[in-house]
């Protein structure tokens, strides 16, 4: 059966409908998802190398956000949480460096990030401590908050606990 619109008259239906999808909302990008993820893990990491401005790393995290270090077994489970864990106004923590780590490589797809670098030499209780390598995984929200991150962090094994909780155990 043929159609019995002709081809001038098929351009008024295929002009209304490229106009009615030009102004229907669309979902954004996965380039943009990606580019805007960028922008705040770069910013989420500036925020942390400088280590001067608590709140402002603080507010990267969603509320109910968990941070996970792989290696030493630590689970910390939301913002109130997450602060005790960093902590940075512990007295006991001195930085020798002007950045507290250095970002070498970060790779964005979409709402996950991935950073390596090291933590820079620091002071615990006047010891000295670091570098440390490290692999972070950040996954945001839809909000840009920080939802999950995993710390993969090479630490000295002096330093780990033998008794600590395995993550290999939340398996």
């Amino acid at each position: 059966m043929r159609s019995s619109l002709t081809p001038k008259a098929w351009i008024p239906w295929v002009l209304f409908s490229a106009v009615l999808t030009a102004c229907t909302p669309q979902s954004p990008t996965t380039d943009a998802i990606t580019r805007d993820t960028r922008e705040r893990a770069e910013a989420f990491f500036q925020v942390y190398a400088d280590r001067s401005d608590f709140e402002t790393f603080l507010d990267f995290y969603a509320e109910d956000a968990v941070v996970e270090d792989i290696v030493n077994g630590d689970l910390i489970d939301g913002r109130d949480a997450i602060r005790a864990f960093f902590d940075w106004s512990n007295p006991r923590v001195v930085r020798a460096h002007d950045q507290a780590l250095v970002l070498s490589s970060l790779v964005v797809e979409g709402r996950s990030a991935v950073a390596r670098g090291h933590f820079t030499e620091f002071h615990y209780d006047g010891q000295p401590l670091g570098p440390w390598r490290f692999m972070i995984v950040l996954e945001f929200g839809a909000d840009g908050k920080i939802r999950r991150q995993e710390d993969f962090i090479n630490y000295p094994d002096a330093l780990l606990d033998p008794e600590r909780t395995s993550s290999n155990e939340r398996i």
